[in-house]
């Protein structure tokens, strides 16, 4: 798992999402090739937590071979809707 840091959509705010891919095992075939992604939003609300949130499940996926981009956004009532949901497209 990395953490990669990005800009929120209102181009100030840093993010951070936390990749997790598949780790190499030749006997399964798991390594360089294409796997499917996941995109994981943790629960809060839009008004807490962290990506962080779901590491075991992060894990767990990675573990069978899924990529797992488990992202952030700014949390509510500081930055109002839409921003949650902008950041996530972003």
């Amino acid at each position: 798992t990395r953490t990669v840091r990005y800009l929120a959509a209102d181009g100030r705010t840093s993010l951070a999402l936390r990749l997790s891919r598949p780790v190499p095992d030749p006997t399964r075939g798991v390594g360089g090739a294409p796997h499917p992604t996941v995109v994981v939003l943790y629960g809060g609300a839009w008004r807490g937590g962290s990506a962080a949130q779901s590491a075991r499940v992060d894990r767990a996926l990675a573990g069978r071979g899924w990529v797992v981009a488990a992202l952030d956004h700014r949390h509510a009532p500081a930055h109002p809707h839409p921003a949650q949901a902008d950041d996530v497209r972003r």
